[in-house]
């Protein structure tokens, strides 16, 4: 019986392989410019945890799109990008990798979780409660794509890959929730349909 630690590598069905099994996990970071580009401070704090040895680290939520923030200090990847926030992700991935890490970007949408500082009106799969509206079908492809959009950005700029957060109160996860998501179309009802959105997003990436 082969024992597995953590220091032993991990291949991942990609190909891509870890150089051992201890994950950073994603945290908040709150450090984008007031353009919610990345800056010089991420790639200063990963380059400190690139130092810590994991084999793989996962950036916090990077959202995909601006209405929608987890806090002001979110890194939005929207659009395209200018030559000047295209260097800054360079430069946060190459300091993320520089100690022979993987490093993932995690793509986010707040969803019903966005702040209130940040915005009024709060989307999500169903109208729940005031100011809270639920998303059309034309918003719910449009998110799709931006999903897909930012994860091209993301390898563009050196990711090994991307995260798609779908917990923790954010859009993706309220449409997997029952309690959260009670429409009566395609995107909800039982799993297979409150999953759609989640599994189409998957696909696309």
């Amino acid at each position: 019986m082969m024992v597995v630690r953590l220091e032993h590598p991990l291949a991942l069905p990609c190909g891509k392989v870890l150089k051992n099994r201890v994950v950073k996990s994603a945290l908040c970071e709150g450090l984008a410019n007031f353009s919610n580009n990345a800056t010089g401070a991420h790639s200063t704090l990963y380059q400190r945890w690139a130092q810590s040895g994991a084999g793989l680290l996962i950036t916090g939520a990077v959202q995909v799109d601006r209405r929608y923030l987890d806090r002001p200090g979110d890194i939005v990847i929207e659009g395209p990008q200018n030559s000047a926030a295209l260097a800054a992700l360079r430069a946060m991935a190459e300091a993320a990798k520089s100690g022979g890490s993987a490093a993932l970007m995690q793509l986010s949408h707040a969803g019903l979780a966005s702040s209130r500082l940040w915005c009024s009106e709060p989307v999500g799969p169903s109208a729940l409660e005031s100011p809270a509206r639920a998303l059309t079908d034309a918003e719910i492809e449009d998110i799709i794509r931006r999903f897909i959009f930012a994860t091209g950005i993301a390898l563009e700029c050196g990711f090994d890959g991307v995260q798609i957060l779908a917990a923790h109160g954010r859009l993706l996860g309220s449409f997997l929730c029952p309690a959260e998501n009670n429409r009566a179309d395609a995107w909800g009802g039982e799993i297979h349909q409150r999953a759609a959105l989640l599994l189409r997003i998957v696909r696309g990436v």
